[in-house]
């Protein structure tokens, strides 16, 4: 699905089934994360912190309004907190949905989304994590890019979903 078509799914009216939602959220993610790969940390348009603490992870964002948030595939279950803001975010079980801020959204293992900010934001995922403290090692245990990498992870630590 072209990318053009995949942002449609932002539509009001835009009727995706899960598959064709599946779809075009993952086509726009490897776009996106192909084209522009992963954003800088430094850039005024996107603020990130990274928190450890007593087996816990925080990964606080902060994003432009008009911004597209390309999530990788996330290994473990956790929470995303919108603490500012407004966001259309959508996955392929949910579909789209609009969140205002303050919202906590649950986030199961294999969850994939794609985000377009309506406003400047602010909002955290939340893990349990017990490893190394650096964002490196949390990004690798706790996230795929791809779903082949996702599959590998899956196998390699007995991951079930």
């Amino acid at each position: 699905m072209p990318l053009v078509n995949s942002l449609a799914i932002f539509e009001p009216n835009a009727a995706l089934s899960r598959e064709d939602l599946r779809a075009a959220i993952d086509a726009t993610l490897d776009f996106l994360l192909l084209e522009y790969g992963e954003m800088a940390g430094d850039s005024p348009e996107f603020q990130v912190e990274h928190h450890f603490q007593g087996g816990m992870y925080s990964r606080a964002c902060s994003y432009a309004a008009n911004s597209y948030i390309a999530g990788r595939i996330h290994l473990e279950d956790h929470f995303f907190i919108l603490l500012e803001g407004e966001l259309l975010v959508a996955d392929a079980d949910e579909g789209v949905r609009r969140l205002s801020a303050p919202a906590i959204l649950p986030g199961a293992k294999g969850a994939r989304r794609l985000a377009l900010t309506l406003s400047p934001i602010r909002g955290a995922n939340i893990y349990a994590y017990s490893g190394e403290a650096s964002p490196e090692a949390a990004k690798a245990a706790l996230t795929a890019a791809t779903w082949a990498e996702f599959h590998q992870k899956r196998i390699e630590n007995e991951i079930d979903i």
